[in-house]
């Protein structure tokens, strides 16, 4: 996984507010946002600042995405949330593509409790998704799993289907995820098998206009 910039002075100032428990997690996250820009071929470089005066993560430079942003309030103290524009369908796409497996705030948030791990494959196809929202268009309202190359290369845990390792079977080399030449556009089919013999799924790969 990439390595996250240093945190600027002033995100750095807020976090430093936050309870202990709430800024490992919020640090957390904010490893996997650049991690996952870092893996994506559109998204570029990745710009953190205050938006209300809290951590956030916009693509300033190449544009495709919505400003992502990290906080915590004091009336719900023991989580903290991931924040995309109320504006977007995503909420409501995070909703049906993983029900049950996250909590959210209304149409604008992703709830995390600091007591429980984050659920990082999951968590990588939100992120993915907010940071290419504006290249990619607006995401499918159904689809049974979403899971980025880039996270199922790394074996990252937490949060996708339970039970078992996948491997990406069309379109990626199964060793290293990368893509091979001639794969089609990010909305191609592709398939998850479960190694302990779990069911198959659609599941188009989000955030790449075209894998070259």
């Amino acid at each position: 996984m990439a390595r996250a910039p240093a945190i600027p002075g002033a995100v750095a100032a807020v976090l430093a507010t936050y309870p202990k428990r709430i800024r490992a997690r919020l640090l957390e996250v904010r490893e996997l946002i650049f991690a996952t820009a870092a893996a994506s071929d559109v998204v570029g470089e990745l710009t953190e600042t205050l938006r209300w005066g809290e951590p956030a993560y916009l693509t300033a430079a190449s544009k495709s995405g919505t400003t992502i942003r990290l906080g915590w309030k004091e009336s719900d103290p023991t989580r903290c949330a991931i924040y995309v524009n109320c504006r977007t369908t995503l909420v409501d796409a995070f909703r049906s593509w993983f029900p049950g497996e996250l909590s959210f705030g209304g149409n604008r948030a992703i709830l995390l409790d600091e007591a429980e791990a984050i659920p990082t494959e999951v968590l990588t196809v939100c992120i993915n998704a907010a940071l290419t929202y504006h290249h990619s268009g607006r995401p499918p309202a159904r689809a049974r799993r979403r899971i980025p190359a880039a996270s199922r290369a790394r074996g990252s845990s937490g949060g996708g289907e339970r039970g078992g390792t996948h491997r990406l079977l069309e379109g990626r080399d199964e060793r290293t995820g990368a893509p091979r030449p001639g794969a089609p556009s990010i909305w191609r089919i592709v398939h998850l098998v479960s190694s302990n013999g779990g069911g198959r799924g659609s599941v188009p790969f989000i955030g790449r206009k075209r894998a070259t």
